[in-house]
């Protein structure tokens, strides 16, 4: 009788890597004294549903004040606050996240607000990730 082998499929997920899968260029801006939704990037044709993401933006302040942002998950807060007294783009250090329930659909935000009655701007959110690729598990 002939040798059998079943074969799993390969095993793949995300890591967090300088490959850009997102880059939302636009500016989004706020006057808002608390925190307001001003980027959105939907997740799409995610097949993998687990791994780490890397996530970067430049922010900015206008006029007076001090800007803020944090990066959420579906309205969920997950990054650390971030701030600019600087009315020139400063990149924010970047944040790597690890997800196990990723899926098409999922939108990663940047939401700001201004604590003087300036502006908070926003551009240049990325995000970024390498496919690991396991192989076969026999």
């Amino acid at each position: 009788m002939p040798y059998t082998q079943n074969l799993k499929p390969y095993l793949k997920s995300y890591s967090a890597s300088i490959t850009v899968l997102s880059n939302n260029t636009a500016i989004g801006t706020t006057l808002a004294a608390v925190y307001t939704k001003i980027k959105s990037t939907v997740l799409t044709n995610c097949v993998y549903p687990s791994g780490s993401l890397r996530i970067t933006f430049d922010l900015r302040q206008t006029v007076s004040g001090t800007a803020f942002a944090k990066i959420y998950r579906n309205g969920v807060a997950i990054g650390t606050e971030r701030s600019s007294v600087s009315n020139t783009w400063t990149t924010q250090a970047t944040q790597d996240f690890s997800f196990t329930n990723l899926k098409s659909g999922d939108t990663f935000e940047i939401w700001a607000y201004n604590n003087g009655g300036g502006s908070s701007d926003v551009q240049n959110v990325q995000i970024m990730a390498a496919i690991n690729d396991f192989g076969v598990i026999l």
